[in-house]
Protein backbone atom coordinates (compact mmCIF):
# COMPACT_ATOMS: atom_id res chain seq x y z
CA UNK A 1 0.00 0.00 0.00
CA UNK A 2 1.38 3.39 -0.96
CA UNK A 3 2.02 6.00 1.70
CA UNK A 4 -0.78 8.50 2.33
CA UNK A 5 1.09 11.51 0.92
CA UNK A 6 1.55 9.71 -2.40
CA UNK A 7 -2.13 9.01 -3.11
CA UNK A 8 -2.54 12.15 -5.20
CA UNK A 9 0.74 11.45 -6.99
CA UNK A 10 -0.56 8.02 -7.95
CA UNK A 11 -3.89 9.45 -9.13
CA UNK A 12 -2.07 11.88 -11.43
CA UNK A 13 0.23 9.14 -12.71
CA UNK A 14 -2.73 6.91 -13.49
CA UNK A 15 -4.66 9.65 -15.26
CA UNK A 16 -1.70 10.75 -17.39
CA UNK A 17 -0.93 9.37 -20.82
CA UNK A 18 1.30 6.36 -20.29
CA UNK A 19 4.83 6.76 -21.66
CA UNK A 20 7.20 3.90 -22.30
CA UNK A 21 9.86 5.43 -20.07
CA UNK A 22 8.90 7.00 -16.73
CA UNK A 23 11.41 8.34 -14.20
CA UNK A 24 10.18 9.00 -10.66
CA UNK A 25 12.56 11.43 -8.96
CA UNK A 26 12.92 12.95 -5.52
CA UNK A 27 14.90 12.61 -2.29
CA UNK A 28 15.27 9.23 -0.62
CA UNK A 29 12.66 8.53 2.01
CA UNK A 30 9.49 9.49 0.11
CA UNK A 31 8.29 5.98 -0.70
CA UNK A 32 8.98 6.23 -4.42
CA UNK A 33 9.80 2.52 -4.67
CA UNK A 34 6.51 1.54 -3.02
CA UNK A 35 4.69 3.97 -5.30
CA UNK A 36 6.38 2.47 -8.37
CA UNK A 37 5.44 -1.08 -7.36
CA UNK A 38 1.85 -0.01 -6.71
CA UNK A 39 1.70 1.60 -10.15
CA UNK A 40 3.22 -1.51 -11.76
CA UNK A 41 0.68 -3.77 -10.05
CA UNK A 42 -2.19 -1.47 -11.08
CA UNK A 43 -1.04 -1.51 -14.72
CA UNK A 44 -0.81 -5.31 -14.73
CA UNK A 45 -4.05 -5.85 -12.77
CA UNK A 46 -6.82 -7.49 -14.80
CA UNK A 47 -9.46 -5.40 -13.06
CA UNK A 48 -8.33 -2.32 -15.02
CA UNK A 49 -9.44 -0.03 -12.18
CA UNK A 50 -7.27 2.84 -10.92
CA UNK A 51 -6.25 0.67 -7.95
CA UNK A 52 -5.04 -2.94 -8.12
CA UNK A 53 -7.87 -5.26 -7.13
CA UNK A 54 -5.64 -7.62 -5.15
CA UNK A 55 -7.71 -10.70 -6.06
CA UNK A 56 -7.13 -11.38 -9.78
CA UNK A 57 -4.46 -13.90 -10.90
CA UNK A 58 -2.22 -11.02 -12.02
CA UNK A 59 -2.31 -9.39 -8.58
CA UNK A 60 -1.65 -12.76 -6.97
CA UNK A 61 1.43 -13.30 -9.11
CA UNK A 62 2.66 -9.78 -8.48
CA UNK A 63 2.29 -10.08 -4.71
CA UNK A 64 4.07 -13.44 -4.81
CA UNK A 65 6.95 -11.87 -6.75
CA UNK A 66 6.61 -14.04 -9.85
CA UNK A 67 4.48 -12.08 -12.33
CA UNK A 68 5.52 -13.20 -15.84
CA UNK A 69 5.10 -9.67 -17.25
CA UNK A 70 7.14 -7.89 -14.57
CA UNK A 71 10.88 -7.59 -14.07
CA UNK A 72 12.77 -5.87 -11.26
CA UNK A 73 16.37 -4.68 -11.61
CA UNK A 74 18.13 -3.73 -8.39
CA UNK A 75 21.79 -3.92 -7.32
CA UNK A 76 22.74 -7.36 -5.92
CA UNK A 77 23.16 -5.82 -2.47
CA UNK A 78 19.50 -4.75 -2.44
CA UNK A 79 18.03 -8.00 -3.73
CA UNK A 80 15.81 -9.90 -1.32
CA UNK A 81 18.19 -12.02 0.70
CA UNK A 82 21.09 -10.29 -1.03
CA UNK A 83 24.64 -10.26 0.29
CA UNK A 84 25.39 -7.13 2.31
CA UNK A 85 28.81 -7.19 0.66
CA UNK A 86 27.33 -7.51 -2.83
CA UNK A 87 27.74 -4.98 -5.61
CA UNK A 88 25.94 -1.66 -5.43
CA UNK A 89 25.76 -1.50 -9.24
CA UNK A 90 23.29 -2.84 -11.78
CA UNK A 91 25.46 -4.46 -14.44
CA UNK A 92 25.19 -4.66 -18.20
CA UNK A 93 24.54 -8.41 -17.91
CA UNK A 94 21.41 -7.71 -15.88
CA UNK A 95 20.13 -5.34 -18.57
CA UNK A 96 21.02 -7.73 -21.40
CA UNK A 97 19.15 -10.51 -19.60
CA UNK A 98 15.96 -8.59 -20.38
CA UNK A 99 16.36 -9.29 -24.11
CA UNK A 100 14.48 -12.61 -24.11
CA UNK A 101 11.74 -11.14 -21.92
CA UNK A 102 11.27 -8.25 -24.35
CA UNK A 103 11.31 -10.39 -27.49
CA UNK A 104 8.35 -12.52 -26.41
CA UNK A 105 4.73 -11.40 -26.28
CA UNK A 106 3.26 -10.56 -22.91
CA UNK A 107 1.80 -13.44 -20.95
CA UNK A 108 -1.57 -11.71 -20.43
CA UNK A 109 -1.71 -9.84 -23.75
CA UNK A 110 -1.33 -6.54 -21.93
CA UNK A 111 1.47 -4.32 -20.67
CA UNK A 112 4.85 -5.41 -19.41
CA UNK A 113 6.66 -3.42 -16.71
CA UNK A 114 10.38 -3.25 -15.97
CA UNK A 115 11.19 -1.51 -12.68
CA UNK A 116 14.76 -0.24 -12.17
CA UNK A 117 15.60 1.00 -8.67
CA UNK A 118 17.63 3.04 -8.09
CA UNK A 119 18.30 4.01 -11.68
CA UNK A 120 21.54 5.78 -10.74
CA UNK A 121 22.92 2.34 -9.81
CA UNK A 122 23.15 1.45 -13.52
CA UNK A 123 26.82 1.38 -14.41
CA UNK A 124 27.85 3.08 -17.64
CA UNK A 125 27.70 -0.07 -19.76
CA UNK A 126 24.30 -0.98 -18.32
CA UNK A 127 22.97 2.53 -18.97
CA UNK A 128 24.17 2.36 -22.58
CA UNK A 129 22.52 -1.04 -23.06
CA UNK A 130 19.27 0.29 -21.60
CA UNK A 131 19.44 3.33 -23.88
CA UNK A 132 19.37 1.11 -26.97
CA UNK A 133 16.10 -0.41 -25.79
CA UNK A 134 14.61 2.94 -24.78
CA UNK A 135 15.35 4.32 -28.25
CA UNK A 136 13.21 1.59 -29.86
CA UNK A 137 10.98 0.30 -27.06
CA UNK A 138 8.75 -2.73 -27.65
CA UNK A 139 5.03 -1.91 -27.70
CA UNK A 140 3.11 -1.83 -24.42
CA UNK A 141 6.27 -1.97 -22.34
CA UNK A 142 6.85 0.48 -19.51
CA UNK A 143 10.36 1.14 -18.23
CA UNK A 144 9.73 2.48 -14.74
CA UNK A 145 12.83 4.07 -13.21
CA UNK A 146 13.13 5.29 -9.62
CA UNK A 147 15.91 7.70 -8.66
CA UNK A 148 17.05 9.55 -5.55
CA UNK A 149 19.76 11.39 -7.53
CA UNK A 150 18.54 11.76 -11.10
CA UNK A 151 21.50 13.98 -12.07
CA UNK A 152 23.70 10.86 -11.77
CA UNK A 153 21.76 9.12 -14.55
CA UNK A 154 23.24 9.73 -18.02
CA UNK A 155 21.35 12.53 -19.74
CA UNK A 156 20.80 10.26 -22.75
CA UNK A 157 18.74 7.90 -20.57
CA UNK A 158 16.91 10.71 -18.78
CA UNK A 159 15.94 12.30 -22.08
CA UNK A 160 14.15 9.09 -23.11
CA UNK A 161 11.95 9.13 -20.02
CA UNK A 162 9.19 11.35 -18.77
CA UNK A 163 10.46 12.90 -15.54
CA UNK A 164 7.94 12.81 -12.71
CA UNK A 165 9.07 14.56 -9.51
CA UNK A 166 7.59 13.09 -6.34
CA UNK A 167 7.14 16.00 -3.91
CA UNK A 168 7.78 16.08 -0.19
CA UNK A 169 4.63 15.71 1.90
CA UNK A 170 3.41 18.66 3.90
CA UNK A 171 4.77 18.94 7.41
CA UNK A 172 1.33 18.09 8.77
CA UNK A 173 1.07 14.92 6.66
CA UNK A 174 4.55 13.79 7.63
CA UNK A 175 4.09 14.52 11.33
CA UNK A 176 0.76 12.71 11.46
CA UNK A 177 2.20 9.62 9.80
CA UNK A 178 5.29 9.58 12.02
CA UNK A 179 3.09 9.87 15.12
CA UNK A 180 1.12 6.85 13.89
CA UNK A 181 4.39 4.97 13.46
CA UNK A 182 5.27 5.62 17.09
CA UNK A 183 7.96 8.26 16.57
CA UNK A 184 8.31 10.44 19.64
CA UNK A 185 9.04 14.12 19.00
CA UNK A 186 9.05 13.62 15.20
CA UNK A 187 9.76 17.26 14.34
CA UNK A 188 13.50 16.96 14.99
CA UNK A 189 13.80 13.75 12.99
CA UNK A 190 11.82 15.28 10.16
CA UNK A 191 14.12 18.32 10.06
CA UNK A 192 17.25 16.15 10.05
CA UNK A 193 15.83 14.03 7.22
CA UNK A 194 15.07 17.06 5.04
CA UNK A 195 11.31 16.46 5.34
CA UNK A 196 11.41 12.85 4.06
CA UNK A 197 9.22 10.76 6.41
CA UNK A 198 10.73 7.33 5.73
CA UNK A 199 14.22 8.64 6.41
CA UNK A 200 12.91 10.25 9.59
CA UNK A 201 11.42 6.91 10.69
CA UNK A 202 14.66 5.10 9.86
CA UNK A 203 16.67 7.64 11.87
CA UNK A 204 14.30 7.27 14.82
CA UNK A 205 14.57 3.49 14.80
CA UNK A 206 18.34 3.62 14.40
CA UNK A 207 18.79 6.42 16.89
CA UNK A 208 16.34 5.35 19.55
CA UNK A 209 19.02 3.83 21.74
CA UNK A 210 22.29 4.72 20.04
CA UNK A 211 21.71 8.45 19.69
CA UNK A 212 20.51 8.90 23.26
CA UNK A 213 23.52 6.95 24.50
CA UNK A 214 25.81 9.11 22.39
CA UNK A 215 24.30 12.36 23.71
CA UNK A 216 24.61 11.11 27.28
CA UNK A 217 28.31 10.44 26.68
CA UNK A 218 28.71 13.83 25.02
CA UNK A 219 27.09 15.74 27.90
CA UNK A 220 28.72 13.78 30.73
CA UNK A 221 31.17 16.31 32.16
CA UNK A 222 32.73 13.65 34.37
CA UNK A 223 34.31 11.86 31.42
CA UNK A 224 37.78 12.66 30.14
CA UNK A 225 38.49 13.00 26.42
CA UNK A 226 39.99 9.49 26.35
CA UNK A 227 36.99 8.00 28.16
CA UNK A 228 34.56 9.68 25.78
CA UNK A 229 36.52 8.44 22.78
CA UNK A 230 36.59 4.88 24.16
CA UNK A 231 32.81 4.78 24.45
CA UNK A 232 32.00 6.60 21.21
CA UNK A 233 34.32 4.44 19.09
CA UNK A 234 31.91 1.53 19.56
CA UNK A 235 29.04 3.43 17.92
CA UNK A 236 30.33 3.39 14.35
CA UNK A 237 32.19 6.26 12.72
CA UNK A 238 29.62 7.28 10.12
CA UNK A 239 26.84 7.20 12.71
CA UNK A 240 28.38 9.29 15.48
CA UNK A 241 29.89 11.80 13.03
CA UNK A 242 26.38 12.58 11.80
CA UNK A 243 25.06 12.88 15.35
CA UNK A 244 27.96 15.11 16.40
CA UNK A 245 27.49 17.36 13.38
CA UNK A 246 23.82 17.95 14.23
CA UNK A 247 24.79 18.59 17.86
CA UNK A 248 27.37 21.22 16.86
CA UNK A 249 24.86 22.84 14.50
CA UNK A 250 22.51 23.15 17.48
CA UNK A 251 25.30 24.66 19.58
CA UNK A 252 25.75 27.28 16.85
CA UNK A 253 21.99 27.87 16.83
CA UNK A 254 22.01 28.21 20.60
CA UNK A 255 24.78 30.80 20.32
CA UNK A 256 23.15 32.85 17.55
CA UNK A 257 19.41 32.36 18.12
CA UNK A 258 19.25 31.31 21.73
CA UNK A 259 17.92 27.82 21.00
CA UNK A 260 18.79 24.63 19.15
CA UNK A 261 16.89 23.23 16.20
CA UNK A 262 17.31 19.46 16.32
CA UNK A 263 17.52 18.47 19.99
CA UNK A 264 14.41 19.82 21.67
CA UNK A 265 14.88 17.35 24.52
CA UNK A 266 18.43 18.58 25.29
CA UNK A 267 17.99 22.36 25.36
CA UNK A 268 19.36 22.77 28.87
CA UNK A 269 22.51 20.77 28.10
CA UNK A 270 22.94 22.69 24.83
CA UNK A 271 22.68 26.01 26.62
CA UNK A 272 25.21 25.02 29.25
CA UNK A 273 27.72 23.73 26.68
CA UNK A 274 27.23 26.67 24.30
CA UNK A 275 27.94 29.13 27.11
CA UNK A 276 31.46 27.69 27.47
CA UNK A 277 32.35 27.73 23.76
CA UNK A 278 33.25 30.55 21.38
CA UNK A 279 31.10 30.98 18.26
CA UNK A 280 34.10 31.04 15.92
CA UNK A 281 35.43 27.85 17.49
CA UNK A 282 32.03 26.23 16.93
CA UNK A 283 31.96 27.27 13.27
CA UNK A 284 35.47 25.87 12.77
CA UNK A 285 34.41 22.67 14.54
CA UNK A 286 31.40 22.23 12.24
CA UNK A 287 33.64 22.74 9.20
CA UNK A 288 36.03 20.06 10.42
CA UNK A 289 33.13 17.65 10.92
CA UNK A 290 31.91 18.18 7.36
CA UNK A 291 35.43 17.52 6.09
CA UNK A 292 35.73 14.41 8.26
CA UNK A 293 32.53 12.96 6.81
CA UNK A 294 34.12 13.19 3.37
CA UNK A 295 37.09 11.14 4.60
CA UNK A 296 35.03 8.24 5.94
CA UNK A 297 35.70 5.96 2.99
CA UNK A 298 39.46 6.46 3.28
CA UNK A 299 41.81 4.65 5.65
CA UNK A 300 42.28 6.63 8.83
CA UNK A 301 43.09 6.21 12.48
CA UNK A 302 39.64 6.12 14.06
CA UNK A 303 40.88 6.84 17.59
CA UNK A 304 42.97 9.87 16.60
CA UNK A 305 40.09 11.22 14.52
CA UNK A 306 37.60 10.66 17.35
CA UNK A 307 39.76 12.40 19.93
CA UNK A 308 40.55 15.31 17.61
CA UNK A 309 36.86 15.89 16.84
CA UNK A 310 35.84 15.67 20.49
CA UNK A 311 38.69 17.91 21.66
CA UNK A 312 36.66 21.18 21.45
CA UNK A 313 34.47 19.86 24.28
CA UNK A 314 37.49 19.86 26.53
CA UNK A 315 38.89 23.30 25.78
CA UNK A 316 39.33 25.44 28.91
CA UNK A 317 36.40 27.80 29.46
Amino acid sequence: MIHPWNHKVFDRLWAAERPQGLLLTGPAGLGKGVLARHLAQAILCEGKAPQPCGICPSCGWFQAGNHPDFRLLVPPRLEEGGDSEGSVWITVDAVRALAEFLMTTSHRQGWRVILIEPAEALNLAAANALLKTLEEPPPQTLFLLVSHHSARIPVTVRSRCRLWPVPLPTGEQAMQWLHQEGVKEPSGYLRRSGGAPLRALEQFQRDHEGRLGFLQILTDHGLSLTQQADRILNLGLDQWLEWLQFWVMDLIGQKILGHGHYHQDFQEALGHMASRLDLYDLLAWETRLREARRWMNHPLNARLLTESLLAPLHLPS
